[in-house]
């Protein structure tokens, strides 16, 4: 089934110039996946459904590490992730705080 663009008649797919990127998460197409599934009343339809949709759905899936090294890599990098968004955060409450001109007047 070929991707048509949504409009106001056909509200299924994007609509143009939209920057709505939902579509690039897997839990979108499981949500769309699972809508067919409730459409079909025969139950050999549903499972064909289901099936289609975890194989497409699952070749985006990032793959399991393949050695200890990898997952030691991968944990190591999320770990800087998760240090670098809670820098950013304090950085922010401060830059919020130094900005706030309440909260450096004078108490004299």
């Amino acid at each position: 089934m070929p991707f048509k663009k949504g409009n106001s008649g056909n509200p299924s797919g994007r609509p143009e110039g939209s920057k709505n990127k939902s579509y690039l998460d897997p839990s979108h197409w499981l949500q769309r996946a699972d809508e067919e599934v409730q459409k079909s009343t025969n139950p050999a339809k549903r499972m064909e459904i289901v099936k289609w949709a975890t194989e497409l759905i699952m070749q985006k899936v990032p793959v399991l590490p393949a050695t200890p090294g990898d997952s030691v890599g991968n944990a190591v990098a999320a770990q800087a992730l998760i240090t670098q968004a809670m820098e950013d955060q304090k950085q922010k409450l401060v830059d919020q705080l130094n900005a706030d001109p309440s909260a450096t007047a004078d108490s004299d």
